[in-house]
């Protein structure tokens, strides 16, 4: 354990579950991505190195991370990460926080902070200090991306060209409903991102369909059937404050007939409470990580806007 102006750094271990679960759990910027039972999913993929903030004997705060030679990641493996912080945490705080981190990365040869951060339609209240903290050590922003989001139950913000392909779906022989069959859709979703992207999903029908039963109210799938058959469908990640589109797929059959636009709409219109934001996820090819013009125009058309995702690097001297 090290220490820096009564901020205490201790390193993860299994025996600290139940503390690490119920700092995420009440945190201002909490999510279910957070908990131990999500992220140890894949565990054997990362050297894990997430730490605990202890001040006064009480965890104030906490950062998912994992180690890759002497680069500290928060967080490779999730959509984003960083520190993870209890209601009533002040700056100086994590001000603190921020220099027992450091102390204890040049302690663990560790020399770069690689720092996803989570964006802000995801707060329960405003959680920012760790950016302002970063900014003033001299952080470097990298991997800009763009991303949609947009409040649930607000089909007015629809471009005409979106509610003329919603309407036209309402006359289809095909069925809108929940679904558990994660495989079968990952099985589509492969065929998907591999024609589209040339790229593999992350997670595997059988991975998703375990956290989904552990995590059922914030994991659902949502597919447009024609007969047995799934034609197209959407996963969404629910973190409160805002839900997010994980993955996204349809057959040749289902992109002629358009029937992504009806998912995201009863999504919008039926599944989230109104206000809920709705991330569309971001807008970057994955070959050249730069924007997809017309996937971001295309997610706007649901009258969504954008937000930056950024990550943060800051080398340790």
């Amino acid at each position: 354990m090290e220490s820096a102006d009564d901020c205490r750094v201790v390193r993860y271990g299994d025996d600290m579950k139940e503390d690490w679960d119920s700092c995420v759990a009440q945190a201002k910027n909490g999510s279910f991505l957070f908990m131990r039972d999500y992220m140890d999913y894949h565990r054997e993929r990362f050297d894990d190195h997430s730490l605990l903030f202890v001040r006064k004997n009480r965890t104030i705060a906490c950062l998912p991370a994992h180690r890759v030679d002497d680069v500290l990641n928060s967080h490779r493996g999730l959509t984003f990460g960083g520190l993870v912080m209890c209601e009533g945490i002040r700056l100086s705080e994590v001000r603190a926080i921020f220099g027992a981190l450091l102390a204890h990365m040049k302690s663990n040869d560790l020399r770069t902070l690689y720092y996803r951060y989570m964006p802000h339609p995801y707060h329960r209240l405003p959680a920012e200090e760790d950016i302002f903290v970063l900014s003033g050590l001299g952080a470097r922003v990298t991997e800009p991306k763009a991303t949609c989001v947009v409040p649930a139950g607000t089909p007015a913000l629809y471009s005409p060209q979106i509610r003329r392909t919603i309407k036209r779906f309402s006359h289809a022989d095909l069925t809108l409903r929940r679904s558990f069959d994660f495989a079968g859709f990952m099985a589509l979703c492969e065929i998907h991102l591999w024609d589209r992207r040339g790229a593999r999903p992350v997670h595997s029908g059988e991975e998703l369909t375990r956290l989904a039963a552990r995590f059922p109210d914030n994991i659902e799938l949502y597919v447009v059937e024609r007969g047995s058959d799934i034609e197209g469908g959407t996963v969404i990640y629910r973190n409160g404050a805002c839900a997010r589109s994980q993955y996204v797929a349809q057959s040749q059959f289902g992109k002629k007939a358009r029937i992504i636009p009806a998912i995201y709409d009863h999504i919008l219109g039926n599944v989230l409470p109104s206000g809920t934001m709705f991330d569309f996820g971001h807008s970057a090819d994955p070959a050249t990580g730069l924007l997809d013009e017309t996937l971001h125009s295309y997610k706007e058309g649901f009258g969504a806007r954008t937000i930056q995702l950024s990550s943060y690097e800051l080398s340790v001297g």
